[in-house]
């Protein structure tokens, strides 16, 4: 019989909140269906992801600059339901270790994202790259595929 690991708090990848901004049409039902069955101190996105994502948004140079103000104004009011979570050094540190210390660990951003929603005990990652996370897979956080059919599966 296989244990039922309940999800609680959920860590949203910087991948899908890049394509919220962006306003593909499965992160904004993902985003709303988080946050309508979610309260604010159970979703967390990192202060990475963030930087990350404004990163992208400012790079894109097929973007209009108003283009670009309208994704960092979705991403502003996205933030504002979700607790963000600083990067220290530890985290930097922890990810480094593990990256050094298991060969099949491949991608470093990974594994600082999986150390920081680790730090704060979160139950579940929304990533589009389930693949990235494969070497966490059976560890304590669940990953789930960013499809809102799968989130709803996962998640109530």
């Amino acid at each position: 019989m296989s244990k039922v690991h309940k999800i609680v708090s959920v860590y949203l990848d910087t991948n899908v909140l890049m394509n919220y901004c962006s306003q593909q049409s499965e992160e904004i039902k993902i985003a709303k269906y988080l946050t309508d069955v979610r309260y604010e101190n159970n979703l967390y996105i990192s202060a990475l992801s963030v930087a990350q994502t404004v990163s992208l948004i400012q790079s894109r140079k097929k973007k209009s600059k108003e283009e670009k103000r309208c994704e960092i104004d979705r991403l502003q009011e996205l933030v504002k339901k979700f607790t963000i979570i600083s990067l220290t050094e530890k985290e930097i540190a922890n990810s480094f270790e593990l990256y050094n210390s298991h060969s099949d660990f491949v991608d470093i951003e990974d594994i600082i994202q999986y150390s920081i929603a680790k730090k704060v005990k979160c139950d579940a990652i929304i990533t589009h790259n389930k693949s990235d996370f494969a070497a966490f897979v059976g560890n304590d956080v669940k990953i789930i595929d960013a499809y809102l059919s799968l989130i709803k599966r996962n998640i109530t």
